[in-house]
Formats: C-alpha cells, sequence, structure tokens
C-alpha cells in the first residue's frame, strides 16, 4: 500500500482537486493523510466531507510542540503511515488516476529499491506529460549536481520511498524552510549508494507558479541549504567536481540585488561555498565587477546589457 501525504495550509479552496485526483486512483491500494499546519480557513470542514466520503482519507493537525513548516507535516504523517510506500503530494498538485497503479508496478518490476523516481509534469491551466528520457542515462553524481546547482532533476511528490528508507534518512529537515525537499534527495542519493531507479514516466503534476507570484530567495535559505549539503558530500562517496559550487556562487551571485542589509550574508555563503574552491584571476575580476553592477546598478538602465558582457567575459 502507498500512503500519500499531503502537507497543508490555508488552502481550502484548492484542496479539493487534488483529494479528487487522489480519490480518482484506479489502484485501491492507497491511504492519503492530509496534516494541517494551522489553517485558519475551512480546511477542517473540507476534509470533515472527504473523510465521510472516502474512509482511506485521514485528516491530522500538526501539533503546537512540532516546528511549523511543510517538513514537519510531512515527517507527521510518515510517522502516521500504514503504507509500504511513501508519497508526498503537495495541496495544488494533481496525480494521473493511474498513478499508484504505475508506481507500484514498477517496484514490483524493479525490486528492492530505496526509491523510485517519476519526474513530474507541470501545468498552468490544463496538464500536459512530457518525456523525461535525458535523464535515464544519468549517474547518481549526474543527480546530485543537478541539485546542488539548483538544476533540480524532481519536485516532491516524483520519488516513491520505500517507507523503512525513508525512516532510516530521519525524513524531511524541519529546519530548513526552503529547498526542504532538494536537501532531502541529496541525502537519499548519498545513502542508497545508487541503489535507486528513475523511471522515464511522469504520472503527477505540479502548479506552475506565475513569475509575478514568485518572491526572491532570502540568502539565509541558501546559506541554510548549502551548509547542510556541504556537510553530506563530505561523507560521500559520490562526489561532484568541485567547480560545481563555484558555478552555484556565481548563479546567485547575478540573481541578487546587494544591498547594505544582505552583504554579510553573501559573504557568509561565499564561505560555504568556494571554501575549497581557489577562484582564477578572470574570475576575481568577474566577481568584483558583478558585485558592483549587483550593488550599484540592480535593474537600472543598461544593467542587463553589462550582466550579459560579465558573464560571457569572465565565466563562460
Amino acid at each position: 500500500m502507498v500512503s500519500i501525504i499531503i502537507p497543508t495550509y490555508n488552502r481550502a479552496g484548492i484542496l479539493e482537486e487534488t483529494l479528487q485526483s487522489v480519490q480518482n486512483q484506479t489502484s485501491s491500494r492507497w491511504e492519503c493523510l492530509v496534516i494541517d499546519d494551522g489553517s485558519t480557513d475551512e480546511t477542517a470542514k473540507v476534509m470533515e466531507f472527504w473523510k465521510n466520503k472516502d474512509a482511506r482519507f485521514t485528516y491530522l493537525e500538526r501539533p503546537e510542540n512540532r516546528l511549523k513548516g511543510p517538513s514537519s507535516c510531512r515527517n507527521i504523517g510518515a510517522e502516521h503511515a500504514k503504507g509500504d510506500y511513501l508519497l508526498f503530494l503537495d495541496s495544488d498538485d494533481l496525480l494521473v488516476p493511474t498513478c499508484i497503479a504505475n508506481r507500484l508496478e514498477k517496484t514490483h518490476k524493479f525490486p528492492d529499491k530505496d526509491f523510485w523516481i517519476f519526474p513530474m509534469s507541470s501545468y498552468i491551466d490544463s496538464p500536459k506529460l512530457k518525456d523525461f528520457s535525458t535523464y535515464e542515462s544519468f549517474t547518481a553524481t549526474d543527480f546530485l549536481t543537478g541539485f546542488i546547482t539548483m538544476d533540480f532533476p524532481w519536485n516532491v511528490t516524483a520519488p516513491l520511498y520505500s517507507t523503512s528508507f525513508f525512516l532510516k534518512l530521519n525524513g524531511f529537515s524541519e529546519d530548513i524552510q526552503l529547498f526542504e525537499d532538494p536537501e532531502l534527495a541529496v541525502r537519499a542519493i548519498v545513502a542508497s549508494k545508487e541503489n535507486f531507479k528513475f523511471i522515464n514516466q511522469s504520472d503527477a503534476f505540479y502548479k506552475v507558479v506565475p513569475v509575478s507570484e514568485i518572491k526572491p530567495t532570502n540568502l539565509t535559505h541558501y546559506i541554510s541549504y548549502y551548509k547542510k549539503v556541504t556537510k553530506i558530500i563530505k561523507t560521500s562517496a559520490v562526489t561532484p567536481a568541485s567547480a560545481v559550487f563555484k558555478k552555484v556562487f556565481f548563479k546567485v551571485l547575478r540573481s541578487i540585488h546587494i544591498t547594505k542589509q544582505n552583504r554579510i550574508l553573501l559573504s557568509e555563503l561565499e564561505q560555504v561555498l568556494l571554501k575549497k574552491e581557489t577562484l582564477s584571476k578572470e574570475e576575481q575580476k568577474g566577481v568584483k565587477l558583478l558585485k558592483l553592477l549587483q550593488q550599484r546598478y540592480y535593474k537600472k538602465p543598461g544593467y542587463y546589457t553589462l550582466k550579459r558582457f560579465i558573464n560571457t567575459r569572465y565565466f563562460l
């Protein structure tokens, strides 16, 4: 049986579509646990309706002594799960009707794995499945590199975890508020020692957030994520090229507005990512120019032209 775990917070208006996609499964071998992170809307009433409609739905509220956030809620769900496998679903995402049947069939076809990966397709107005065949030749190092450079190979619903393996990982890190699922993915890749299987068969959809609604990522989130990732990599036999962390720093630097408030944070991130990496003289010049650009001319006239020039001249 698959335990489907959904954290939610004030999403009563859209949660039902997600729950309907769960109930529409062609396989009956599932349970669904919805963990409320302290909603103040009609979520409790929505869940009362669904529990009465289908006894396979369970509604839990995060205890006050647990940290707020989706990681805590997912871990609470895993602690109460009865299934042999765990699938984590966000409250605005959807499952294809054959998702559970497909995933269970693959666990029998490729047994004794720690987890199986089924990439998610995106949707804005209407879902459309995509092809992910380029990932079929990826090694564990390739996947790890993708998570380090933030070219994330998969989303939170993509993996189907063996429950015993997930519990050995100690679940999601509850002390980080962003990048918690990539951080788990890094730990899973390292701990499994390549004992996982990528399946080129998308069977779930995640909702694309409009660009206008995306908020800039605070540097503290990058620091928390990369402190954990670099610590994991130290003990790993799966090691990406050292230049990967240098690439990450350049990527973050190109994306932020350097202010008086975040200058110290940027220096801290630089120490986390580049402590074992020496920049070439050309790269050092590029970093100095890019810092000046991001500090004094961020999004002013000519900004993008100058950024392209610096990127081409010093980093490509």
